[in-house]
């Protein structure tokens, strides 16, 4: 007789200064196949943190002190390529969009998402996904948005992906 399989984890970690943020998205996300691996305010704590643990999914926000999250997402996207970068964000700005999207993030969301949805995303971070629907999402399918130094080019298309 075989042993039943154990669920499959996915280990998310948060990068956001706000610790009420933190704990929410925690909440919001936190489920049977869900491992919160960790959680920290700073890019310089993620850069820390990240290569140490690993995570299969990291949710970072864009305003960050110090190192902001786009920087962060360009310092860690090649060193963990196995790692799918998720902005989390109040940012509704097409450059913030593109900038993350072109140095490695798969994602962007943006804070005014539901908790159902955002329990949701974690199900969707294996593809890209942007949401809610923003002009920026008409723009991804430009030559230009997927280039960063050592990034592999993604698939072109001409849609967005939906949660």
């Amino acid at each position: 007789m075989t042993e039943p399989r154990k669920p499959v984890r996915i280990r998310v970690m948060l990068v956001d200064d706000h610790a009420l943020v933190r704990a929410a998205v925690t909440q919001a996300i936190t489920a049977a196949d869900v491992e919160i691996v960790g959680a920290v305010a700073t890019a310089e704590e993620a850069l820390q943190v990240a290569l140490s643990v690993r995570p299969d999914v990291l949710l970072v926000d864009i305003d960050l002190p110090g190192m902001d999250g786009v920087q962060l997402v360009r310092e860690l996207a090649p060193r963990l390529p196995e790692t799918r970068i998720v902005m989390l964000t109040v940012s509704t700005s097409d450059r913030h969009l593109l900038d993350a999207m072109r140095n490695g993030a798969i994602g962007y969301l943006t804070k005014d998402i539901s908790p159902d949805a955002l329990a949701a995303a974690r199900c969707a971070a294996p593809t890209r996904a942007i949401w809610p629907w923003t002009s920026a999402s008409l723009h991804i399918s430009s030559a230009d948005w997927w280039r960063s130094p050592g990034m592999p080019r993604p698939r072109p298309t001409t849609r967005s992906w939906p949660l």
